[in-house]
């Protein structure tokens, strides 16, 4: 029984510990210019956490089998407590990783917005070519002016 609370308590620290992340995370995509090397190193803590999450609560599922108990351990007050303290924060935690892929749409449409300007601006003829001639071909306006 005290494996299985230990499971538990550590899946709750990892949980504290992704939600500082989502909210780190969340502040960096707020911003309106994304700083990506920051934003990929918290992607990277957010994947550790998320791996470690997983393998405890690998760890709680044989536990669980071996002691014959069930979340939400309604028969054991302790547990239940924390049972439910985890559910509360997973809640949060995916309400939070909602909000940050929403920002990240907002920042991939703005990016792609501006790509496609830059494709748009690129296609265009210029006024000179790499060779530094007029490439107008005759489309421009020619005006003689005397004076």
């Amino acid at each position: 029984m005290k494996n299985l609370q230990t499971t538990l308590n550590k899946m709750q620290e990892t949980l504290n510990e992704l939600e500082v992340v989502l909210t780190e995370e969340i502040k960096h995509l707020s911003h309106g210019q994304v700083n990506a090397v920051a934003l990929q190193q918290l992607s990277d803590i957010k994947s550790r956490h998320l791996s470690t999450l997983a393998w405890h609560d690998e760890q709680r599922k044989l536990t669980e089998k071996n002691l014959q108990l069930i979340a939400p351990y309604t028969q054991q007050p302790t547990l239940a407590n924390s049972w439910s303290r985890i559910l509360e924060s997973t809640q949060k935690a995916r309400d939070m990783n909602l909000q940050a892929g929403h920002l990240l749409d907002i920042h991939m449409q703005k990016v792609q917005a501006l790509s496609k300007v830059i494709n748009n601006s690129a296609v265009s003829p210029g006024l000179y070519t790499a060779g530094g001639q007029s490439d107008n071909n005759g489309n421009a306006r020619a005006y003689n002016i005397t004076i």
